[in-house]
């Protein structure tokens, strides 16, 4: 007889990982190929309530492969979140790459879309950070500008290799969406920006939650064609810290509702959370 989680179970959250390919000119770990998460996030999401999963994956796995092993890592979780990193390949939302440098990563978009997929027919929260909310647009459909200065005319400069984290810029939160729900009193705030590439044509199912007010680009989307919890933010809330230069939007109200739902959805699954 299988034994029934307690009430106070920990939630069960996945996180997509990172790829970092082989590199003879590295010297840590001699070159090799490395499967990873970020300190930062695993931080972030190290929550009483979340008992965090780590998703590996083989970057040379076969699609088929791929999805089955992302069926079987689904089939583990009460919820997704699918980490920042790594530009998506452009082929992934049939484009060619206008620069060599703007290739991506197509083994973990494979990866990561055929574990969005499994996830989401399961009826799985899912939430992405930045890569992560543009990876939900593409796997719905959209996609993306390669380069925000190279194909969006005047728009601000949305990622600074040198201040990095501390890049930050406006952003408005949509009157009648989740995000003003729970953000009421910041309907425009601070938030820092890590990214050379956005959402371009929008994924049908998702709607805009918010947006920079100075060129336009979709900073937040959500997923409201049903039911299900899909939710994808351009910036990185677990970046934050007391090294920051400004008050910037909290993390907290996002991470705190995420929570919720995620409880809630295993309940309604038959998790005794």
């Amino acid at each position: 007889m299988s034994r029934q989680p307690s009430s106070d179970a920990p939630l069960r959250i996945g996180l997509s990982m990172c790829l970092l390919p082989r590199d003879s000119a590295r010297k840590t770990y001699n070159g090799r190929p490395l499967i990873y998460a970020e300190e930062s996030m695993v931080r972030w999401l190290m929550r009483d309530a979340f008992s965090l999963v780590l998703l590996p994956f083989t970057p040379g796995a076969s699609i088929e492969e791929t999805r089955k092993h992302a069926e079987r890592q689904a089939d583990q979780l009460d919820a997704l979140v699918l980490h920042g990193g790594s530009d998506i390949a452009p082929q992934a939302y049939g484009q060619q790459p206008l620069r060599e440098e703007w290739g991506g990563d197509p083994p973990r978009d494979r990866y990561e879309l055929a574990l969005f997929h499994a996830c989401m027919e399961r009826e799985l929260p899912i939430l992405g950070i930045c890569r992560g909310h543009q990876l939900i647009n593409v796997a719905l459909g959209g996609t993306m500008l390669q380069d925000i200065r190279t194909q969006r005319e005047g728009a601000l400069h949305h990622r600074d290799a040198e201040s990095y984290q501390h890049n930050v810029h406006d952003v408005d939160i949509l009157e009648g969406g989740l995000l003003s729900d729970l953000y009421p009193e910041s309907s425009r705030a601070r938030i820092n920006s890590v990214h050379h590439q956005a959402i371009d044509a929008l994924a049908d199912g998702l709607v805009i939650e918010a947006v920079s007010p100075d060129d336009d680009i979709i900073e937040a989307a959500r997923w409201v064609k049903d039911h299900r919890f899909i939710l994808g933010v351009q910036w990185h809330p677990e970046f934050q810290s007391e090294e920051d230069r400004e008050p910037l939007l909290s993390p907290e109200p996002l991470l705190v509702e995420f929570e919720r739902v995620v409880r809630e959805v295993a309940r309604k699954r038959g998790r005794g959370v």
